[in-house]
């Protein structure tokens, strides 16, 4: 799927989760999810805030790619602990800062 069409599909859903409401915790974490995939971007507190739900669901993969869309500025030390946990989680342990 080209580029540009991938991002405005992401986009209508995310949308379209955040129109109907965002009822369960699942709806929430795809609708930040989606909004990354498609822009690269998302405010930093639901970053943070989906990164929890996916590290609590087992799924530090995706924990890292939303704490890694995270600007520098935005990230606190929790975000820093967050990040190295899940980093290590997958087994990207050079990568983890002390």
């Amino acid at each position: 799927m080209p580029a540009f069409r991938r991002r405005r599909l992401y986009l209508s859903q995310a949308q379209a989760l955040e129109r109907h409401g965002l009822r369960r915790r699942e709806d929430f974490f795809r609708s930040v999810a989606r909004r990354v995939e498609a822009t690269g971007t998302a405010q930093a507190g639901q970053l943070l805030a989906a990164a929890r739900i996916a590290r609590d669901a087992h799924g530090c993969a995706r924990a890292v790619q939303l704490l890694e869309a995270v600007p520098e500025q935005g990230r606190d030390e929790a975000t820093l602990m967050l990040l190295g946990h899940c980093l290590a989680q997958v087994g990207r342990t050079a990568e983890v800062r002390s």
